[in-house]
C-alpha cells in the first residue's frame, strides 16, 4: 500500500470517525439534562470551553479505538470451505442462463467417459459472470453504515460495478441456480 493510499485510508476513517462522534455529540447534549454538569470536577480554566467540544473530543477518541477493531473484525469473517465439486471431465450438456443480475454457465458432465447410469452425471456451475463483459466476478463484503452493517455483493474488476447477492439465498446460490436448470430441463 502506497503512502497516498494509506493517508487516503486514514483521512476516511477520522471522517467517518469525526462524523459519528459530532452526531453522538449532538445528541447526547440534547438529551443530558443541563443542571447536570461534569464541569464540577474540571479546573476554572478549562470550563470556557463548552461542553460539546469535550464530548466531541470524548466521542472522537471512542470511535477511533473502534475503527481498528472493525478490521479486525473484518480480516475474521472467512468462508467455510464445504465439500468440492471438481469440473467434470466429460462435459455433456452446456446451460446458460442469467439470474440474481448476474450470468451463469451450467455443465452437466460426469467423472467417466462413458457414463452408464444416471448417478454418473453432475452438474457444475461456473461463474457467477458479468452481464456487461462477461468478466468471472469476485465475491466481495462492502461495509455499509460505518462499518457495522455489511453487503455481501459480487465485483467485476473491468467494469468496476457491483451486484447485489441475494439475500435469501446468501452462499447457496449455485444450489438455486443447479435447481432452476433442473426444473428447466425436465420441463423440455
Amino acid at each position: 500500500m502506497t503512502h497516498k493510499q494509506l493517508f487516503k485510508e486514514y483521512a476516511k476513517k477520522f471522517i467517518e470517525t469525526f462524523v459519528i462522534s459530532f452526531i453522538v455529540t449532538v445528541v447526547i447534549d440534547f438529551f443530558l439534562p443541563k443542571p447536570f454538569d461534569f464541569f464540577l470536577i474540571l479546573p476554572d480554566y478549562l470550563k470556557i470551553i463548552p461542553r460539546p467540544v469535550y464530548i466531541l473530543i470524548a466521542s472522537i477518541i471512542i470511535f477511533w479505538n473502534i475503527l481498528p477493531k472493525r478490521q479486525t473484525w473484518e480480516s475474521l469473517n472467512t468462508q467455510m470451505i464445504y465439500g468440492v465439486n471438481y469440473r467434470p471431465n466429460h462435459i455433456h450438456q452446456t446451460y446458460q442462463l442469467k439470474d440474481f443480475g448476474v450470468n451463469w454457465k451450467v455443465l452437466l458432465g460426469s467423472r467417466v467417459f462413458i457414463a452408464t447410469n444416471e448417478n454418473d452425471f453432475y452438474y457444475y456451475v461456473e461463474g457467477p459472470y458479468c452481464p456487461t463483459c462477461d468478466y468471472e466476478l469476485d465475491k466481495k463484503t462492502v461495509p455499509k453504515l460505518f462499518g457495522y452493517f455489511k453487503k455481501h455483493c459480487w465485483y467485476c474488476q473491468d467494469c468496476n460495478k457491483f451486484y447485489d447477492r441475494p439475500k435469501k439465498q446468501l452462499h447457496n446460490e449455485e444450489d438455486v441456480i443447479i435447481k432452476k436448470v433442473q426444473k428447466n430441463k425436465r420441463r423440455q
